[in-house]
């Protein structure tokens, strides 16, 4: 103590034992400082320190209340609710909802609970969130959704709030990771019937779930023993999630190549890839060419490098330094080297044009080391020219054949095939010609009547006309031998009748 004459006492402040629950109070300068035991803290000793006696399980954090404790985790759901009530026991307006949740589900209900006037809903859909709310307080059903996708397996903090909850009816709010991402258009009142109502969470949902807060009061994820505190929401059924909050083990297959490193998100990976790799898988090298770094040379890709070979009269890490002599800066085709004080350039033969001569003007399609292809001919020497290709060829270096096909010559849907030099026409049943453009069934229902009508009119012409000629005739005939005598006949008749009773032949004689 300081400033303190010798001989002066303090008042005795302990007297009337201030300290609680056993705490021992010790005297300091007309003050006292209570000296409590494990169990309580506070200036008197009057906060009890509940964990201490280590209420929740394992991998469970403690956490210590004015009047109780709850005990926090994480916890993975796989379609196994959980169903819970507070018994009244709330004593402040329900006007603030949160959540702690990681997923990768599309579809599911976080929470519900339902009375006879009043309906709260939250849940996932298409991977975003939404909100249904009808407290009673008001004629219409409150309905939206956030802006956002939320089943993308990061953890987010939803918060849902009375925007004014002082009021007997306010619009509502949907934050998510301290970002507004939705709200109610309407308005509505509290959500005090929960306090009165059995409240389900995590209904056909997967994924996890951290703190979770009803009014501000924790709903226990996993069974915890009575809890002193007054305002508390009690188990009442539901199946024991999983404490922790791990997805499948993804990455114990070690899916990423070449060196990359599995990163775990959630019932999905991701590939960090080393130096000179890419892709999904890190299968995919890298080629550091494409971005054409040699200036004036050419470029040698490497793993996770590049090497750059100059052309004469250049150097370095990309060929862009000039050298400063023509002794190194050389000029091909024929060029000569031009000093012009600190640049160098070079004078071109006819039909060479660059800045080492190294291109042809104009361009050319052929020459000594480029020939036509398909057995075109180069016109215009070993100098350099261009290629007249043989029927059925064409392109710069007679490289392409040409698709006689191209513009559909064959008629009536049939078919065409490509040739050198030509095509050929697959006509359909009852089509035939070069490109089929003759029909034969017009064709042959026109000759039959040609080749058959007239035969068969000749026929019957020929055929009346014989039997014109035999009727005329037996007629003819006919009137010649009717109504005639002739007594020349009739003598010669009657002469073979008398000789033919009186000439009898004997029979022959019997020869005894």
């Amino acid at each position: 103590m300081e400033n303190v004459l010798p001989g002066c006492q303090s008042d005795d402040t302990c007297k009337d034992q201030p300290c609680l629950n056993g705490g021992q109070c010790q005297i300091t300068w007309n003050d006292f400082q209570c000296n409590c035991s494990m169990k309580y803290s506070g200036l008197l000793c009057e906060t009890r320190l509940w964990c201490v006696d280590h209420p929740c399980s394992e991998r469970v954090r403690c956490v210590d209340l004015q009047d109780g404790y709850e005990c926090l985790t994480e916890a993975i759901f796989q379609d196994n609710a959980l169903q819970y009530v507070a018994n009244s026991s709330l004593l402040s307006p329900v006007t603030d909802i949160t959540m702690d949740i990681r997923t990768r589900d599309e579809n599911g209900i976080l929470l519900r609970a339902a009375s006879r006037a009043e309906v709260f809903c939250l849940g996932l859909l298409n991977s975003s969130l939404l909100v249904k709310l009808d407290s009673g307080a008001s004629a219409e059903l409150l309905a939206f959704t956030s802006d956002r996708v939320i089943a993308d397996g990061a953890w987010h903090h939803i918060q849902l709030t009375m925007v004014e909850p002082t009021h007997s009816v306010s619009r509502w709010r949907l934050t998510v990771d301290g970002q507004r991402l939705g709200g109610s258009f309407g308005v509505g009142g509290n959500l005090n019937f929960l306090n009165d109502t059995n409240v389900w969470l995590a209904e056909k949902y997967t994924g996890c779930l951290g703190e979770v807060r009803v009014g501000g009061v924790y709903l226990p994820l996993i069974n915890v023993p009575d809890a002193p505190q007054m305002s508390r929401f009690s188990r009442l059924g539901g199946h024991e999630p999983i404490i922790g909050c791990q997805g499948s083990p993804i990455c114990d297959s070690q899916p990423c190549l070449n060196q990359g490193v599995c990163q775990d998100q959630f019932n999905e990976f991701n590939c960090s890839c080393s130096a000179g790799w890419e892709g999904e898988l890190c299968e995919l090298e890298v080629n550091e060419c494409s971005s054409s770094p040699c200036g004036y040379g050419t470029c040698k890709d490497l793993l996770a490098d590049y090497q750059c070979d100059c052309h004469p009269g250049y150097t370095g890490r990309d060929c862009k330094e000039e050298l400063d002599n023509c002794l190194e800066f050389r000029c091909v085709n024929g060029g000569t080297c031009m000093d012009k004080g600190e640049a160098h350039t070079c004078s071109c033969p006819r039909g060479y044009v660059g800045k080492r001569c190294q291109w042809r003007f104009p361009p050319v399609a052929c020459d000594a080391d480029t020939k036509c292809l398909n057995g075109g001919v180069c016109i215009g020497g070993d100098s350099g020219g261009n290629c007249t290709c043989k029927p059925g060829y064409t392109g710069a270096r007679c490289e392409t054949e040409i698709d006689e096909c191209e513009f559909r010559p064959c008629l009536n849907g049939a078919t065409c095939l490509d040739r050198l030099n030509h095509f050929q026409c697959v006509c359909v049943l009852g089509f035939s010609g070069r490109v089929c453009e003759n029909n034969r069934e017009e064709h042959t229902e026109r000759v039959p009547w040609l080749v058959v009508t007239i035969p068969l009119t000749t026929l019957c012409v020929l055929v009346a006309i014989l039997v014109v000629f035999c009727m005329v005739m037996t007629a003819r005939k006919k009137r010649q031998s009717e109504g005639t005598y002739s007594p020349s006949s009739q003598e010669v008749a009657g002469a073979r009748l008398e000789m033919g009773s009186v000439l009898k032949v004997p029979p022959e004689e019997r020869l005894i």
